[in-house]
């Protein structure tokens, strides 16, 4: 289904009334195990209609919280989509789910949970860390950050595409979080190489081969999100030899669809060759960028202006 077909029927969904809310949060509470599931889906569906301030003022929030702690395995999925989705719309929701003791059983999942419950826990927490200090430090008091570094080393494709959502939010305006992620050797599929310790941790730790590895055998988002680190990382790249097996990946990039991917592939290659003449003749070479914009291109690290 279209995502315009979906908002569609979205729109055809009334609001619920008062007695059916009430009747939804005695099914939460009292509801046999299916009722109950069925009872915390009809909530993620009425979160993403856009009912989610009404969910929070009756109540739903300390039902659906308990339910990721003692429900079951289809019951705490749907409690993490909920709190998906209430944590993305609202500001007020975010500080509501964390004082409703959110996060713990969250991390918990996080650790213990299946593929889909811990890719949803990890977006859970990436939403309630986005525009919240006080919840970022407190998602990496519960122990988030070393589960989250292990989906970006060995997750499923959309684990690792949420984790590095959440640790992104989670370095921000936040020294102790950049220090914690940096020493789990999560930083390297993040935007915290623009700090040069942080850019030595990186390659000190292995970092660039898998980065490489990405580029060349990840999804498009994936391969995305490794340009662009790595062209951070390259900013101190002149005496790096591990960098040189990214160029051909990266000129491949170049000469991709998405427009973004090029950009990042672009900067890269930029930064790769602007202290290197070996890598700028090679580059060159592999045909990223035409002999008359060379000089130009190289000069604004790779930026055809």
């Amino acid at each position: 289904m279209r995502e315009s077909e979906f908002e569609v029927l979205q729109e055809c969904v009334r609001k619920p009334a008062h007695w059916e809310m009430l009747t939804l949060l005695h099914e939460l509470q009292y509801g046999d195990d299916n009722t109950t599931e069925i009872a915390v889906l009809q909530c993620s569906c009425m979160a993403t209609r856009g009912d989610g301030d009404t969910l929070r003022r009756i109540g739903v929030l300390p039902l659906v919280i308990g339910l990721l702690k003692d429900g079951t395995g289809n019951q705490k999925l749907w409690a993490a989509e909920v709190l998906v989705t209430l944590a993305s719309h609202s500001d007020d929701n975010c500080v509501a789910i964390t004082r409703a003791g959110a996060i713990s059983p969250l991390v918990a999942l996080l650790r213990s949970g299946t593929d889909m419950h811990k890719q949803e826990v990890a977006y859970a927490l990436g939403n309630l860390a986005a525009n919240n200090e006080g919840n970022r430090g407190k998602i990496a008091r519960e122990g988030a950050i070393p589960p989250m570094v292990a989906f970006v080393k060995d997750g499923t494709d959309v684990q690792t595409q949420w984790a590095v959502y959440a640790l992104r939010f989670l370095s921000l305006s936040n020294e102790e979080n950049r220090v914690l992620i940096a020493q789990e050797g999560a930083a390297p599929s993040l935007n915290l190489a623009h700090n040069v310790s942080n850019r030595e941790i990186i390659t000190q730790n292995g970092a660039i081969a898998p980065l490489i590895e990405l580029l060349r055998s990840g999804t498009a988002m994936l391969k995305q999100r490794a340009a662009f680190a790595l062209g951070n990382l390259a900013c101190d790249s002149d005496s790096v030899s591990d960098f040189d097996d990214a160029i051909v990946p990266l000129v491949e990039l170049v000469r991709a669809r998405s427009d973004t991917q090029k950009e990042h592939a672009a900067y890269t290659l930029g930064n790769l060759a602007s202290n290197n003449d070996d890598r700028r003749d090679e580059i060159g070479r592999r045909g990223a960028i035409p002999p008359s914009h060379r000089t130009t291109y190289f000069s604004h690290g790779g930026r055809d202006r």
